[in-house]
């Protein structure tokens, strides 16, 4: 129900005896792209090929569509979207489906009203920004030593961070845990 073939290019002219008329079949691939080359084959022999066809294709799926326009930086909300079908492939990047909206997110491009909303538009919100002072804990088997440093980029959680100790001249990598944890 999603997919929409708008155009047909035959390659050569396809002939079906009258007596068999719907003795034929089509080869689909798992994935559909826009432009495929189509085999159309004999049902009762699938290895006898009678031609070839070249569908262009649209694959419409529920995505998030942005109501209004939303600047660069501003934060994500769900109330700003709307589901609505789009074709995938006219979109040239991830879009976010249906049950998918991302969370921790904001803009990085401005998104017009009508636009969908996909992964090359977004980046993830920053817990921390160059210079902050975060909790930096090292710890071995046995030992467990924490103490406050300076974050050397901005990073959101999860991500790998560089902070550094000014009292000791010294750098540690880090990944980025809640609340300013290192």
């Amino acid at each position: 129900e999603n997919i929409n073939v708008s155009a047909i290019k035959v390659q050569n002219p396809i002939y079906v005896s009258l007596a068999a008329e719907s003795d034929w079949d089509i080869a689909i691939p798992e994935t559909i792209s826009e432009q495929m080359l189509l085999r159309v084959t004999l049902k009762s022999d699938a290895s006898r090929i009678l031609g070839w066809i070249q569908p262009t294709v649209r694959v419409a799926t529920p995505v998030y569509v942005a109501k209004r326009s939303l600047k660069a930086n501003e934060e994500l909300k769900v109330e700003d979207f709307t589901i609505a079908k789009m074709n995938l492939h006219a979109l040239q990047a991830q879009a976010f489906r249906r049950e998918q909206f991302p969370t921790g997110v904001h803009l990085k491009l401005p998104l017009v009203r009508g636009a969908a909303l996909t992964t090359s538009v977004i980046e993830r919100t920053p817990s921390v920004r160059l210079g902050e002072t975060v909790t930096l804990i090292l710890r071995s088997d046995s030992l467990r030593i924490s103490t406050k440093g300076v974050v050397q980029s901005n990073a959101a959680v999860g991500d790998t961070v560089s902070v550094q100790l000014q009292r000791y001249n010294r750098t540690f990598r880090g990944r980025l845990a809640e609340g300013k944890l290192v």
